[in-house]
């Protein structure tokens, strides 16, 4: 459990955590937040939490990609979406963004998206692939990368 909690801490706790908390703090342009964007940061940390223990209890691995997991983690959120780790991240940095009525954040969350996308379609998706012949194709065919389904089966 000791590697799933560094690889937490090092990735998301870095991008979705110390990234946003120095551009929050410096960031000039600041406006008002809302309070009840909160609720969105927590539930972007919610669905991390449930993904770093899918990866680790299920998956027998972490979310780093020196430690990556030995089974397809297929369960869970990842049964609706292929990429709730990365929508949780997301959700989190959007809940601060807003939360802090930060303009900075909002450009970091949209030049971390982006580099999220690129990664999953350019490394991660063809790793998989390679990975798990059998069980990512059918998994891919069935679950949509973004937007979650909730239909028996997958994709809406």
């Amino acid at each position: 459990m000791l590697k799933s909690v560094l690889a937490f801490l090092a990735l998301p706790g870095f991008a979705a955590g110390v990234v946003p908390t120095i551009l929050i703090r410096s960031d000039p342009w600041r406006l008002e937040g809302s309070l009840f964007a909160l609720l969105l940061a927590v539930v972007g940390l919610s669905i991390l939490g449930r993904c770093v223990w899918d990866f680790h209890v299920f998956g027998r691995g972490t979310l780093a990609h020196w430690s990556p997991p030995k089974k397809l983690v297929n369960i869970g959120l990842y049964r609706r979406v292929r990429n709730p780790m990365y929508v949780g991240v997301i959700s989190l940095i959007l809940g601060l963004a807003l939360t802090f009525g930060s303009p900075l954040a909002l450009l970091w969350l949209v030049l971390l998206t982006t580099a999220f996308h690129l990664h999953i379609v350019l490394i991660e998706e063809p790793w998989l692939a390679c990975e798990f012949p059998e069980e990512w194709a059918e998994y891919s065919a069935r679950v949509s990368r973004w937007w979650p389904s909730f239909k028996r089966g997958g994709r809406p």
